[in-house]
């Protein structure tokens, strides 16, 4: 299988900044791809086309939830051995822009509808995200309507509110283990009781800080435009589909071992840092594609 590819001998600390491309493996649709020889789809069809076969324009993503699984690419189709459910899906808004972008119905935090989306905003699902990207404008409150107390173990994977991304058919809902992390809480001042009642079930040190972006981008894909990157795509076996141009979602079936810890064992001082935010995205305007 022969395939164009452009080797990088040295790389700036943005390296995606201050130069065009196409894309990690070329992985958008038609519409991003400078020439049908960097779409990766087309060049694999070609290829075993050539071999006297055929393989379906279509891909999926599986990310490991723990050290003992491999986070997965499947060419060709869907592996249903990584699903928990049958798949749902949703057509690709403006697929000649060449985006797996879906057109959300609806935004809910708990049962409370985001203003911001009245039926007239998109998501992009993006693997090289590591948070939830969010409009600028949408950003205060949908923060505010996140965040929550800490209980008193640390971490942020039990009860709390949770993300629903409602789209035509289905929705998508993301709970506190997925889009927080506890984070030290800022007081200007100390607290009025210093020893919590045996009641108490929150720390009050910690609070479980919602990890968003914001991100603004310019018409045609903006400006009310949500990536959908890590969090959703570690919960969810997402797959892509050239052909219909649609994408698919459905819960990713996980191996059942010990989560990665979020918990934060001590004090504020011996919390960890939760990796820096990163998105294809980030320089998009002068980018032409991710996968």
């Amino acid at each position: 299988m022969k395939l164009n590819v452009i080797a990088a001998t040295a790389m700036s600390t943005e390296p995606f900044k201050n130069f065009d491309f196409d894309g990690i493996l070329g992985l958008g649709l038609d519409g991003l791809s400078q020439t049908s020889q960097f779409n990766f789809l087309h060049v694999l069809g070609g290829s075993v086309q050539d071999q006297g076969s055929s393989i379906k324009s279509t891909f999926a993503v599986f990310l490991a939830d723990n050290d003992r699984e491999k986070s997965e690419i499947t060419l060709g189709g869907w592996a249903d051995d990584h699903l928990e459910e049958d798949l749902s899906w949703a057509p690709v808004e403006d697929p000649d822009m060449g985006h797996w972008m879906i057109k959300i119905k609806s935004i809910r935090v708990n049962d409370e509808l985001l203003d911001f989306c009245k039926n007239d905003c998109k998501a992009a699902v993006d693997t090289g995200t590591s948070l939830l990207a969010v409009p600028t404008k949408a950003f205060p409150e949908l923060y505010e309507l996140l965040r929550h107390p800490t209980p008193l173990e640390g971490h942020c994977e039990g009860a709390g509110p949770l993300l629903h991304f409602e789209f035509e058919e289905f929705s998508v809902t993301l709970g506190p283990h997925e889009y927080a992390q506890a984070h030290p809480l800022k007081r200007k001042s100390k607290p009025r009781f210093a020893n919590p009642s045996k009641n108490t079930t929150t720390r009050s040190d910690l609070f479980c800080r919602p990890m968003l972006m914001s991100l603004d981008m310019p018409e045609p894909l903006g400006p009310k435009l949500f990536i959908l990157g890590e969090p959703v795509l570690r919960k969810y076996y997402t797959v892509y589909d050239a052909h219909q141009k649609r994408v698919g979602f459905g819960r990713a079936k996980h191996s059942g071992a010990s989560k990665p810890s979020r918990q934060l064992p001590g004090p504020p001082s011996a919390a960890r840092d939760w990796p820096e935010p990163s998105s294809m995205f980030g320089a998009f305007k002068k980018r032409k594609s991710m996968i």
